[in-house]
């Protein structure tokens, strides 16, 4: 994806496409993506050949120490404003549903974990906080002593 006035990855989004599994369960070319030595709250999925599999929401949410669903917003319905960078072409080939809306014409988008993914991107993980906000009491501590 680079090009001569980029950086590495030319504004694209880097992805790990692979092959095999954790617990290296493969039948032809369906491979496991998470099994049972995932702990309590299993994900069960599969990865035809070779595929990008990219984080859920719950996913992201553990990663920062989140709970889980702490991103979900109890009365969104996914409808949103299209973008102005946004196509209804391009928005159906990502897989999200479209409409117009009758009256104004103006396009709407369902997106559902977009606005999930978004407050995630913009959090702190909750562990780092703590331990930054521990640190910086450490050495207040130290400094009052002396």
């Amino acid at each position: 994806m680079a090009h001569s006035n980029s950086h590495s990855n030319g504004g694209g989004h880097q992805a790990v496409a692979f092959q095999s599994s954790q617990s290296g369960v493969r039948l032809d070319e369906v491979h496991a993506t998470l099994d049972s030595n995932n702990g309590p709250r299993r994900h069960n999925g599969a990865l035809l050949g070779m595929q990008v599999r990219r984080l859920t929401p719950e996913e992201c949410e553990a990663l920062q120490a989140f709970p889980r669903g702490y991103t979900r917003i109890p009365t969104w319905n996914g409808w949103r404003a299209m973008d102005p960078t946004e196509t209804p072409e391009s928005c159906a080939a990502q897989g999200m549903q479209v409409r117009q809306n009758r009256k104004t014409g103006k396009w709407r988008v369902k997106d559902v974990d977009g606005p999930r993914y978004k407050a995630l991107g913009n959090s702190w993980c909750v562990n780092n906080v703590r331990w930054i906000g521990e640190r910086l009491q450490r050495v207040s501590d130290i400094l009052e002593i002396s």
